[in-house]
C-alpha cells in the first residue's frame, strides 16, 4: 500500500515538473524568437564571418601543404606546420579473404580494428603470408590557435 501511494506522488511529481520543463521550453523559443528578430544583422555578419573565415582558413591550410611540398619543412611559417598521419594501404578484398581464412569464424572484416592492427604490423615491418601492407604518410595542415 505503502509503495502505490509514493509511486502515485512520484508520478505526480514528476507530471508536474514536466509540465514546467515545457512552459520554460515554449517561453525560451518564443523569445528567442524575438531575440533573433531584433538582431537578424548581427546574426547574418556572424554568419557570413563564420563562412569567410572557414574558407581563408581552408586556403591557408592548402597554401601550408604546398609550401610544405616544396620545401620539406613541416613549419614553413610562423603559426602553421604540418604533422604526418601515418595509414595503412591494403587491398580491401585481399584482407577480407585473409581474415576469413586466418580465422574461419569471423563474419566480415572490422576494418577500424584491422586497419589499427596493420599500421603496427607495417611499421614492424612484419610479412604476413597472403597479405600486403604499405605503410603510407600523409601531410596533415594545421593552424595554431594563436596566429
Amino acid at each position: 500500500m505503502q509503495l502505490e501511494s509514493e509511486l502515485e506522488a512520484q508520478i505526480l511529481k514528476v507530471r508536474q515538473l514536466r509540465a514546467n520543463l515545457e512552459a520554460k521550453t515554449q517561453e525560451h523559443h518564443l523569445l528567442l524568437i524575438e531575440f533573433n528578430r531584433e538582431h537578424s544583422e548581427l546574426i547574418e555578419s556572424l554568419c557570413k564571418a563564420r563562412n569567410d573565415c572557414a574558407q581563408e582558413e581552408a586556403r591557408l591550410l592548402e597554401l601550408t601543404l604546398a609550401a610544405y611540398a616544396a620545401s620539406g619543412d613541416k613549419k614553413p611559417a610562423k603559426g602553421v606546420s604540418v604533422k604526418l598521419t601515418k595509414s595503412v594501404k591494403y587491398d580491401a578484398e585481399q584482407a577480407r579473404s585473409w581474415a576469413l581464412t586466418e580465422n574461419p569464424g569471423f563474419l566480415e572484416l572490422d576494418t577500424e580494428a584491422f586497419e589499427a592492427w596493420a599500421v603496427i604490423v607495417a611499421k614492424r615491418k612484419h610479412v604476413i603470408k597472403g597479405l600486403t601492407l604499405e605503410l603510407v604518410e600523409t601531410p596533415q595542415a594545421t593552424i595554431a590557435k594563436e596566429l
